[in-house]
């Protein structure tokens, strides 16, 4: 028998987690619109999707400096900051 506690639990995970992903490619598209193929230091070999989901350090050590100063003007969230914020407003809003 499965538990009803860690189902619900983990559907919600699961949609926080497609939710993020939605929010996590439209952050992407903008920043590619905004900058072009300017996302990354030349010299890197990390993805986007790395660089945008990552430690801060490895978003340092390989985003451009123009993506750095986009990021001071749209943000950049983790997953783990967004769920913080989908479960905040969801126990807000029940």
């Amino acid at each position: 028998m499965r538990s009803p506690i860690f189902a619900h639990a983990a559907d919600m995970w699961r949609q926080m987690r497609a939710e993020f992903q939605d929010y996590l490619e439209a952050q992407m598209t903008a920043a590619q619109r905004d900058l072009g193929p300017h996302l990354l230091r030349r010299s890197s070999d990390a993805t986007t999707e790395s660089v945008f989901t990552g430690p801060w350090q490895h978003a340092q050590a390989h985003a451009s400096p123009e993506l750095i100063e986009w990021w001071e003007q749209h943000g950049r969230m983790t997953v783990t900051e967004y769920e913080h914020q989908w479960l905040a407003a969801r126990k807000d809003n029940p």
